[in-house]
């Protein structure tokens, strides 16, 4: 069995904020080249602030342009591009278009498994952390007690 040392997982927390902080400099960029490259797409990346392991995510745009196509009901709606709705809204692009979206598709899911990995990996140390700090303070009682 592993025995954890404080000041490491002290050491790993702090190098879980710096990674965290990292990749959502990284979600911020990513969200703006999209922005900057496709400005009138039929959706776009958004970034849910909730506690879900899916930080990044698309959305249907409400832009004029995308009212009454043939794509799925609702306006800003979230879209996952792997289902038979997002694969609708894929064909509404150009073609040529379609690779860059999937491009950043791709980035996106990274991000997201990059975020949803670090997240649960801070939240399990913090409650080790907070559980053997309990235990201690147990442990400090029982002999002024005992």
């Amino acid at each position: 069995m592993t025995a954890y040392r404080v000041h490491l997982v002290r050491a790993r927390l702090a190098e879980l904020e710096q990674q965290i902080a990292q990749a959502e400099q990284d979600g911020k960029n990513l969200r703006q080249a999209f922005r900057q490259r496709f400005p009138r797409s039929p959706f776009y990346l958004v970034r849910y602030p909730n506690r879900t392991m899916t930080l990044y995510r698309w959305r249907r745009s409400s832009h004029r342009h995308w009212r009454g196509q043939d794509i799925p009901a609702g306006l800003n709606h979230p879209v996952n591009l792997a289902s038979e709705g997002g694969a609708l809204l894929l064909q509404l692009l150009p073609e040529s278009a379609r690779p860059h979206y999937l491009k950043f598709e791709r980035q996106r899911l990274d991000l997201n498994l990059t975020l949803s990995l670090r997240h649960y990996e801070r939240q399990r140390l913090q409650d080790w952390l907070a559980n053997v700090s309990a235990i201690g303070a147990m442990s400090k009682q029982g002999k002024q007690h005992g």
